[in-house]
């Protein structure tokens, strides 16, 4: 079980570079981690966080010569060194694709996997990070990703970015057992506070709006 983040960057174990610490998983989770990570990419700075992999994930073998990988929030690109996310300047617009839900607290993006396709790989390879169960990476033009951005609170609104990447579910496009949700991944972080179930929930009333009626893939994963 992943415990949670507390909100008070300041109060949390850093990284060198400042950034936060995730809380990793514990018990038989921790022991299954530390196994399937050996050798990868053990870490990953994203945003105001650095949390610790749970399962290996199919980058490519230059981006695993050392223990972190640095992800830009906005586009998922994958870097190798702390400098080049510093120097990072994302192409397209942020956030991509169609609003589809907002509230005070939230707000979900519907992203076509063949019309943004890079960030969708990316998406897919960042996935795979935290899903034991996750297997496709790139052929992903037949998905549609439904991406979390949390708004940041009222303390930290003088921040530069608006949104942080939370998390995302997807589904197919046309499924034949009427799946309305294929994965799901909500990053440790923001774990703990009801983000998974409100995923969940937007992906049942998805299906209502389209008149259909549906459930998720199975088997469900042990995480799902």
């Amino acid at each position: 079980m992943v415990k949670r983040i507390a909100k008070s960057l300041d109060s949390e174990p850093k990284h060198e570079d400042g950034s936060q610490l995730a809380s990793e998983p514990t018990g038989t989770a921790a022991a299954t981690a530390v196994s399937a990570v050996a050798k990868e990419v053990q870490r990953i700075i994203i945003g105001n966080y650095s949390i610790a992999a749970w399962y290996a994930s199919p980058y490519p073998t230059e981006y695993k010569q050392g223990p972190d990988l640095y992800i830009c929030e906005h586009c998922l690109k994958y870097m190798r060194y702390r400098r080049s996310l510093l120097t990072h300047k994302c192409e397209d617009p942020f956030p991509r694709g169609r609003l589809v839900y907002e509230d005070a607290a939230a707000a979900l993006y519907e992203v076509d996997g063949k019309e943004h396709t890079l960030f969708c790989q990316n998406l897919c390879l960042l996935s795979k990070l935290f899903l034991d169960q996750k297997t496709i990476y790139y052929d992903i033009a037949s998905f549609l990703f439904y991406i979390l951005l949390v708004k940041p609170t009222a303390g930290n609104k003088s921040q530069q970015q608006q949104f942080s990447f939370a998390g995302y579910f997807s589904k197919e496009k046309a499924s034949v057992d009427r799946n309305n949700l294929a994965c799901i991944l909500v990053l440790p972080p923001f774990r703990g506070q009801g983000y998974g179930q409100l995923l969940i929930e937007l992906s049942y009333e998805l299906t209502k709006m389209e008149g259909t009626t549906g459930g998720p893939e199975q088997p469900l994963s042990s995480q799902g």
